[in-house]
């Protein structure tokens, strides 16, 4: 029996062993399996959709041809589907998107139209802190600390800024050949309103053009009043007011007197006639059709980008000093959707387009040869009727870029100094937290974009309609967000 019983003991331990070793080897090789699975997840083929706005161009299936073969070579395994939207839709496209949820990897997104914070109320963006350390520290380190606190919001940095200049200064540009045709003198212009001589004199002597484009002149005419505009529309603060109290813009005698002023221009045909019918003024613009206009950013050499775009010179007429304001900092940055099934990949691709200067280019200029021509090292010059153009200042940093024919050698260098010099806003730094108002601030959007573009262009009287867009401004909450801003910044000063 004790015999048997150590036959059937050795069986056992040997089974035992046996099956020990199989589960081993088969843990073993299921790790294996893991590890080259997880392997192959790291490098498995990835598509990135980037959407941001510029009309679309003949050359682009071209250019981004080129672009992706470059983005393959210092990405492997990445793909870059180039989404540009025409800029009169594009701010309605990319809320219809986020609202529903639709799946995308990055979107341009700023003050002024894909609202920056709106959406990172709304949960639209990642965080992207944690991001630029591991995938983008090359990226993270171009950009300066203070620029990149522009962006923050409740702390975190939610957009990736396309470093450029970072200061708000307002300006008008006049066409060049109308100043001298003219003998326009550009020096009597002290202030929004004294461009009104000029515009009479186009109106009166040329026909085939339209003195003055409206888009957007609201906030370069207020900088030059002295008032900046905050996050929220129409809540405004001066910038000698030591208190920092923050104003309803539309009750201020300043945004009155713009109103009125408009009006005026628009009934004297200073303004086209069909303003309300008209959502994108490109083409007319790169037609030659419109004597001024309006900018809310000015910086070196502008004039030759303005050139390089439409074809023909202007002048620059500064009406604000530089300021550093969180606005300016957040008016071109880029953004990964919180929908994205590839966040690494989309942040190790900004840093690619913001730090690397052939692709840049590229989708800045479009192909050498083709598109622009090198006369030096560092000049190019764009090809007459090009079929391919774009708004590089929302692609990455202009930093990386060529200069264009004319544009002085240390342009960049002057811009990153304009940047240094600028008198910073009394709110740099202050990001408000929407959260506790959004519901309220998304029925303010609602009323601005019903009713502020037929006042601020002339086309309605604004005796009628300025108390109505009051009315319905305060109604959708306008006091209550105010409140909430200045309850908030009375919180920050004391962290000052």
């Amino acid at each position: 029996m004790k015999r048997k019983k150590s036959r059937f003991t050795f069986k056992m331990a040997k089974t035992v062993v046996l099956f020990a070793v199989f589960i081993s080897t088969a843990l073993l090789f299921s790790g294996c399996g893991n590890n080259n699975k997880e392997a192959n997840s790291n490098d498995k083929s990835v598509e990135l959709t980037w959407y941001f706005m510029n009309n679309p161009q003949a050359d682009q299936d071209e250019v981004f041809e080129q672009a992706n073969n470059i983005i393959s070579q210092k990405l492997p395994g990445v793909k870059v589907n180039f989404s540009p939207l025409d800029p009169g839709s594009y701010d309605q496209r990319m809320n219809v998107m986020i609202a529903s949820r639709e799946v995308f990897d990055i979107c341009f997104t700023s003050s002024w139209v894909n609202n920056y914070h709106n959406n990172v109320v709304k949960g639209a963006f990642l965080p992207l802190d944690d991001l630029l350390a591991q995938y983008a520290p090359k990226l993270k380190e171009s950009v300066p600390d203070k620029i990149w606190d522009g962006t923050r919001v409740g702390g975190k940095i939610y957009g990736v800024v396309n470093y450029q200049i970072s200061s708000s200064a307002s300006a008008y540009w006049v066409k060049k050949d109308l100043v001298d045709k003219y003998h326009f003198d550009i020096s009597s212009v002290k202030n929004w309103y004294d461009i009104e001589p000029f515009l009479q004199t186009v109106k009166e002597n040329e026909p085939g053009i339209i003195p003055l484009v409206t888009t957007q002149m609201w906030v370069p005419a207020a900088n030059n009043m002295g008032l900046y505009t905050l996050d929220v529309p129409y809540t405004v603060f001066r910038e000698n007011d030591p208190t920092l109290t923050i104003e309803n813009a539309l009750e201020t005698a300043e945004y009155k007197q713009y109103l009125k002023k408009v009006r005026e221009w628009y009934q004297k045909g200073y303004v086209r006639s069909d303003v309300m019918n008209v959502t994108d003024n490109e083409a007319d613009l790169r037609a030659g059709k419109f004597a001024v206009g309006t900018e809310g950013t000015i910086k070196p050499g502008m004039e030759m980008e303005r050139k390089a775009k439409y074809g023909y010179d202007c002048v620059i007429i500064p009406l604000s000093q530089p300021m550093l304001t969180t606005g300016s900092i957040v008016a071109t940055l880029n953004a990964i959707s919180s929908t994205s099934q590839n966040p690494e990949k989309a942040m190790q691709f900004l840093e690619l387009v913001n730090t690397d200067k052939e692709l840049y280019n590229l989708l800045s200029f479009g192909i050498e040869g083709k598109h622009y021509e090198k006369v030096s090292d560092t000049h190019i010059k764009v090809m007459e009727n090009t079929k391919y153009s774009a708004s590089n200042w929302m692609l990455g940093s202009p930093f990386n870029s060529y200069l264009l024919e004319g544009q002085a050698d240390d342009t960049w260098e002057a811009t990153k100094k304009m940047n240094e010099e600028a008198k910073p806003s009394p709110l740099l730094g202050f990001s408000f937290d929407m959260d506790p108002v959004k519901s309220k601030i998304a029925q303010i959007d609602s009323v601005v974009s019903e009713m502020a573009k037929a006042l601020e262009t002339g086309a309605v009287d604004p005796d009628q309609y300025l108390p109505q867009f009051i009315e319905k401004m305060k109604l959708a909450g306008a006091d209550e967000v105010r409140a909430e801003i200045q309850k908030q910044i009375n919180e920050w000063k004391t962290t000052k």
